[in-house]
């Protein structure tokens, strides 16, 4: 549970101290960021000052303890799971001082954008909107080019509900990565960005033998690749865990109601 804050008579601190970046997100959606907060002593802040880091989209956000003023220490886990997906990410930095029971906070960066734009650029699965007809998502995989997951537009909001709801969000991706993943392993140029991206991400939800045999093993389309493309789906569906973020909400919202 997050630790509230008492935010009266806070300092500001300048944009330029701070420096992050969203790494690209698999097609599982779990992006990452790294960030670097310059010296917080030169505007006078205690050193013993806790400082947090808040990336967030809209309602959802995370919080990573960042060390103290005089020795900040970014977290070695980056990922941001309960970050909605799709979305561009903003960062909010905040020095605390925790001495009572109830932190003070002294000083304040919102609204920081990350350097580039790095989601979209590099997403495996970019998401654009459509009229699908009565579809309500198809992959578009045109010879060599980069898959796209395609939401219907006819429906108002449905790329956002998506974005927003685990549940759905976890009735597609899967689908769509084990679709996505036939049609990259026949890419003829292998020498391309993103089918080398797409590689990536299969080791790194599995492991690099499961990315030799769905990359590397011709065009056999057998049992056994059946196998390890189901096995990068059920990864993506572990990491992401749909039904679990799903529940989360649910309990939030009746804790709020």
């Amino acid at each position: 549970m997050k630790r509230h804050f008492n935010f009266t008579g806070r300092a500001s601190i300048p944009a330029d101290m701070v420096s992050a970046v969203v790494l690209p997100a698999g097609p599982d959606g779990v992006r990452s960021f790294e960030l670097r907060v310059g010296d917080l002593g030169s505007l006078g802040l205690p050193l013993a000052a806790r400082v947090y880091v808040e990336p967030y989209v809209k309602s959802s956000s995370m919080r990573f303890n960042f060390g103290t003023v005089g020795a900040i220490i970014p977290p070695e886990d980056g990922n941001l799971p309960e970050i909605d997906d799709g979305a561009g990410v903003l960062f909010r930095v905040m020095v605390v001082d925790e001495t009572d029971k109830v932190g003070r906070l002294l000083a304040l960066a919102d609204k920081i954008a990350p350097l580039g734009d790095e989601q979209q650029r590099d997403a495996l699965l970019p998401l654009v909107t459509e009229d699908l007809g009565e579809a309500v998502w198809r992959l578009d995989a045109a010879k060599g080019a980069q898959p796209r997951l395609m939401i219907n537009s006819r429906y108002p909001g449905l790329k956002q509900r998506l974005l927003e709801d685990p549940l759905l969000m976890g009735a597609v991706l899967p689908l769509a990565v084990r679709d996505a993943l036939r049609i990259v392993r026949n890419e003829d140029d292998e020498a391309l960005e993103w089918v080398a991206r797409w590689r990536r991400f299969v080791e790194d939800v599995t492991d690099a033998d499961v990315a030799e045999l769905i990359f590397d093993e011709g065009e056999d389309e057998g049992e056994e690749m059946d196998e390890a493309i189901a096995r990068v789906c059920e990864a993506v569906i572990a990491k992401r865990r749909y039904v679990s973020r799903a529940l989360m909400k649910v309990d939030e919202a009746m804790s709020n109601g």
